[in-house]
């Protein structure tokens, strides 16, 4: 939840270009979750959340550009 959280808010408090573009990651937390994003917009700015948010994103971006290259390279299972 906590990288399902972190990837939300990379969507409305990150510069763009995003790193990781993730329109499905606001819906998979929840109402709950996400007004609870806009409540702490100060937080989600300050520079331990904002670290902490780009190590996040940047490994889910590595994982997700992986899991990629291998399904074009054939791989199924």
């Amino acid at each position: 939840m906590l990288v399902a959280m972190r990837r939300a808010a990379h969507q409305p408090f990150d510069a763009q270009p995003l790193v990781l573009d993730d329109p499905i990651t606001v819906p998979i937390i929840g109402a709950a979750a996400e007004h609870e994003l806009r409540i702490s917009a100060s937080t989600q700015r300050d520079r331990f959340t904002q670290t902490a948010r780009a190590m996040m994103v940047v490994r889910s971006r590595f994982a997700e550009d992986a899991l990629a290259h291998a399904v074009r390279d054939g791989v199924s299972r």
